[in-house]
């Protein structure tokens, strides 16, 4: 049986006892890669113990406004790159991701936790097909996994199936275009709910979509990946379970 996993609750209150202790990291470079959207890279030359981290994990940023604030945004880097990049998308009342799109900059500084999470868990790959499933800024572990894989793994083949509104909200657009040109074991398929535009898949992730779009390679013992808004990936997985594929 494949493996089958889910991610949810971005950029998610963390609540409870804290384990490791709060370092403050040097911000080497920012990109908007959307209008509402920002990824900040940083420099980890005196913590190079933050590079060890796995696809797929995320990093807990502290901020003090009237209280202090922590929330939790996926690593987009792969190990492979020996960088430590992070995406924050703006949300409706979003204190702290509103915040970091408006202020951070090359130069600034942010109180973070070391990597955490176990969303991808290379013990339990089973074989070489992936196929996984983005909504929105669910892309943000999505694609550190997917460089991750095609570099580790050169006989992988890997499907991403991602899912926005509109064109304008595609997160990493530019980036996993690059990564479909350079290798071919990688395909994308861009579904729009809010636009019908040439190029793109028009409509919902669903049963009949799944059915009509999925590669050649992608069977009941492919290695699924979901994470985006709950809706979505309950969609998706319900679509998958009636097509016979369970989680692991």
């Amino acid at each position: 049986m494949g493996l089958f996993d889910r991610l949810k609750g971005k950029n998610k209150s963390v609540e409870g006892p804290v384990k490791n202790k709060f370092i403050e990291l040097l911000v080497l470079e920012t990109n908007h890669p959307t209008t509402d959207s920002i990824e900040i890279t940083f420099d980890t030359a005196d913590h190079p113990g933050f590079l060890q981290f796995n696809p797929g994990q995320y990093l807990t940023v502290r901020q003090t406004f009237e209280k202090e604030e922590r929330r939790s945004y996926s690593i987009c880097s792969s190990p492979h790159e020996h960088r430590l990049t992070i995406a924050a998308k703006r949300v409706e009342k979003g204190l702290v991701s509103n915040w970091l799109n408006d202020n951070v900059v090359k130069g600034f500084k942010l109180e973070v936790m070391p990597p955490a999470g176990n969303f991808y868990n290379s013990s339990r790959v089973n074989g070489d097909s992936f196929v996984l499933f983005a909504g929105g800024s669910g892309i943000t572990p999505i694609i550190s996994i997917i460089k991750h894989t095609l570099d580790s793994n050169p006989s992988s083949q890997i499907q991403l199936v991602y899912a926005n509104r509109n064109e304008e909200s595609i997160i990493f657009k530019d980036e996993l275009s690059q990564l479909e040109t350079k290798f071919e074991n990688f395909s994308v398929s861009h579904v729009l709910s809010e636009e019908n535009k040439d190029g793109y898949a028009f409509g919902l992730v669903d049963q009949t979509f799944i059915e009509s779009n999925l590669v050649d390679w992608y069977d009941k013992e492919s290695n699924v990946f979901l994470c985006g808004p709950s809706g979505f990936m309950e969609n998706v997985q319900n679509s998958l379970e009636n097509l016979g594929h369970n989680s692991a």
